[in-house]
């Protein structure tokens, strides 16, 4: 059984879709019907939870401080804030171009472009994947007439159940780098990163910032 089917019957909303609740109407609903048993083991339910899970990555990154929580623990940075927040998003630049369905877009305050992808299933295009989506993006980004310099920097990440670069790591982040001088970055803006999601730890404080348990 699903986790969304499991956790709403619990809680007395099995008729409901997890996907379309607004979350912020019904937490309240939520705490005056679970009791302490059905807390220890909802907790007990989510120790085992992960981004792979449909209900933790559609609700956690649908919502604009758990998705910057997230990505300020992937990039260790600070984002001052997520202005903008789209899941499934299409581009489609040209009419006989291959377009592309973003599992998460996302703009910060800055402009910076975040793109999200969730990889469940081992495949082998992924570094050509990931080099096609930044160029649709980026292509989706600067508008006719703009100049170069205006392109915004932009993030492709895909968070994989498996190991995507074969090294034995966990993280492996790709910026544009010069072969003569290894050292000399072309600070493009462009940057692509693949990680286990095992290596996250931001899956407990969603289902926290959810149920509250």
């Amino acid at each position: 059984m699903k986790l969304t089917s499991y956790a709403l019957k619990k809680l007395g909303f099995a008729d409901l879709n997890p996907i379309n609740i607004d979350i912020d109407d019904i937490r309240p609903d939520i705490l005056d019907k679970i009791s302490p048993e059905t807390r220890l083991e909802l907790e007990n339910e989510f120790q085992n939870l992960n981004l792979s899970n449909d209900f933790l990555f559609c609700y956690g990154l649908s919502d604009a401080k758990i998705c910057k929580m997230l990505l300020e623990e992937i990039l260790n940075i600070s984002i001052g804030k997520v202005v903008y927040n789209e899941r499934q998003k299409t581009i489609n630049n040209e009419f006989l171009d291959k377009g592309i369905r973003l599992d998460v877009y996302v703009n910060d305050d800055k402009g910076t472009v975040y793109n999200i992808e969730m990889q469940a299933v081992e495949r082998d295009d992924i570094a050509k994947r990931s080099r096609y989506y930044q160029g649709n993006i980026d292509a989706n980004n600067l508008k006719k007439g703009s100049l170069y310099k205006d392109l915004k920097d932009s993030y492709v990440i895909f968070i994989c159940c498996f190991d995507p670069i074969k090294q034995g790591g966990f993280k492996y982040t790709f910026r544009n780098n010069c072969e003569e001088y290894p050292d000399l970055c072309l600070n493009d803006g462009a940057v692509k990163i693949f990680l286990k999601e095992t290596m996250i730890n931001s899956p407990k404080q969603i289902c926290r910032r959810f149920f509250r348990v």
